[in-house]
């Protein structure tokens, strides 16, 4: 798998963080343009890690020049690109506007009151901001990053999710046995093989190995947010002698179990 995709996980979480402190039910005017600040900053580092992760894989420099170009062109994430180019070389605060609500509690969080902000352009060199509620602008922008993640796992989900890695099509397209995908997860070679029905292929062997290989940590996000879950490989037939746990343990095997597997009856 990509070695380093965790860190554009990592970096997406970061700005969901800064992202959701910024609720209007939750923000402060005295931490505004902290969390506005950082969440810039954390965003935009998304964009790099997924080059720093995906860079080498066949197609992906062409694939990738397309994704910038649209961001490129998209006026909300120019700003935001600006944004934090001026807050990280000049300290810029641009959240220059604050509105108050008229509702005195949040009967969900008990913060009161809450706040509305407007992003603004105090310097003449920076670009005019768009107009409307500085959190739902952040949201927004933050919706159109995920949806760039999103299409990374689409297009090359068996070298970033786990799910997708460990199958057998994706095995045979980077030349790799069922072996050494055990190797990679820190099993024998041959472990999955072990006490299986004589019929089990490596459909099996792989979905045994996906117990303990993970899942993206993103899902929830994509869900959340763009209402998009990512895609799974179909799950095999078990036998039916042994549906819950997939394996076959001889009565006399004394060594380490398989992922999932129950000790032998004594």
């Amino acid at each position: 798998m990509s070695r380093s995709f965790g860190f554009v996980e990592s970096k997406v979480a970061e700005a969901e963080y800064f992202l959701s402190q910024m609720h209007p039910e939750r923000i402060s005017s005295h931490t505004a343009n902290f969390y506005l600040s950082a969440f810039a900053s954390a965003a935009r580092s998304i964009t790099f890690t997924i080059q720093s992760s995906l860079s080498g894989l066949d197609g992906f420099e062409e694939w990738w020049e397309e994704k910038r170009q649209h961001l490129k062109e998209d006026p909300l994430a120019k700003y935001f690109l600006e944004l934090r180019n001026f807050g990280e070389k000049r300290g810029t605060t641009v959240l220059n506007t604050m509105g108050f609500s008229d509702v005195s509690t949040s009967p969900e969080t008990g913060f009161s009151p809450f706040h509305s902000y407007w992003l603004g352009s105090p310097e003449p060199d920076m670009p005019s901001p768009p107009s409307g509620d500085a959190y739902q602008l952040c949201r927004e922008y933050f919706t159109t990053l995920l949806g760039v993640v999103y299409d990374c796992h689409l297009e090359y989900g068996g070298y970033i999710d786990p799910q997708l890695h460990y199958t057998p099509a994706h095995h045979a397209k980077i030349g790799k046995t069922i072996e050494d995908a055990e190797a990679d997860l820190g099993y024998p070679r041959g472990w999955t093989g072990l006490g299986t029905e004589a019929d089990w292929g490596d459909e099996h062997r792989f979905a045994l190995l996906r117990r303990s290989a993970g899942y993206s940590a993103g899902n929830e996000l994509f869900e959340h947010y763009i209402g998009r879950s990512l895609p799974t490989p179909e799950e095999p037939m078990w036998p039916e002698t042994n549906q819950e746990s997939g394996w076959n343990i001889p009565d006399n095997y004394t060594g380490d179990l398989p992922p999932g597997a129950k000790p032998p009856k004594t």
